[in-house]
């Protein structure tokens, strides 16, 4: 589980710098969860992406942010890619959450990998959640 400060969401802020690993960020109402960088080094290299969480009162969000990459990754999930290019498969293979009256609220991932079919090169992969307080 990443570690993220326990300042209120109340103080709204905008910060346009990434997260980074381990590190919240308020921005608006909305707070970015990064995991680190994670490197690919060659064509085929693999690695698991960590568990992700976002903060007590808090899910990840429905509306309003999607990766948009065609990567298999959930509504609230935001996947950065370096190393000129894109060249790297993601997959977040389970999302935890909590059902309320009116539905599922998303709050974290697990399960999830990272593979480079750049075949030109090491890339690097970055996990940011985007959640918003629940309510």
């Amino acid at each position: 589980m990443v570690n993220v400060f326990a300042a209120a969401v109340a103080a709204l802020m905008t910060v346009s710098a990434a997260p980074v690993a381990g590190e919240s960020r308020v921005v608006s109402s909305e707070v970015l969860v990064a995991s680190p960088v994670l490197s690919l080094p060659h064509f085929w290299a693999s690695t698991t992406i960590p568990d992700l969480d976002c903060p007590s009162g808090m899910h990840m969000r429905l509306k309003g942010y999607h990766d948009g990459s065609g990567l298999r990754v959930p509504w609230g999930v935001e996947v950065r890619s370096g190393g000129g290019g894109w060249g790297v498969d993601v997959a977040i293979l389970l999302v935890v959450g909590d059902v309320l009256p009116d539905g599922f609220r998303p709050r974290g991932i697990r399960a999830g990998t990272a593979t480079s079919w750049a075949s030109d090169g090491a890339r690097s992969v970055q996990i940011v959640l985007h959640c918003v307080p629940t309510g």
